[in-house]
């Protein structure tokens, strides 16, 4: 880790989140993620029940919902999706992840595009991690957050 364990629930590295606030935010949209894949492998449209208007309203209030857990709780449940994402990933047909659904910010997408996307979604967070660590390659410090 590039963090030391007495500052991942507490120090700022992503505006005003700690790690454990960033490891939370990925476990969300990766389990909205789980959500769309089980649908899409049983051969229904994934549907969510709420509609994300404002993802800084949203993902604050994630991170808000998430507050009374610690590091080693949040970790836990992202390696617990994380697993459940690729254990689907790995068995679904090539035809399931083609299909088109509405995805929960309301424009449509298919299962590929929305694990494509949770992947790039996590390679931003890890750059921005690496910058306020000093550990990112110069042709990466694009990502840095003031």
């Amino acid at each position: 880790m590039l963090l030391a364990p007495n500052e991942r629930n507490t120090r700022p590295i992503c505006g005003s989140w700690t790690l454990k606030d960033v490891v939370g935010h990925l476990t969300v949209y990766e389990l909205m993620g789980v959500t769309a894949l089980k649908d899409l492998m049983e051969g229904h449209s994934p549907k969510f029940t709420k509609t994300i208007r404002n993802f800084e309203a949203f993902d604050e209030a994630q991170v808000v919902a998430k507050q009374g857990i610690d590091w080693s709780q949040a970790l836990s449940e992202y390696r617990t999706v994380r697993k459940a994402l690729v254990a689907l990933v790995d068995n679904l047909s090539d035809e399931q992840p083609m299909r088109p659904f509405v995805a929960p910010w309301g424009s449509p997408i298919t299962g590929y595009q929305y694990v494509f996307g949770l992947a790039i979604h996590e390679q931003e967070h890890a750059a921005i991690l690496r910058c306020y660590t000093f550990t990112l390659p110069k042709r990466l410090r694009h990502y840095r957050e003031a």
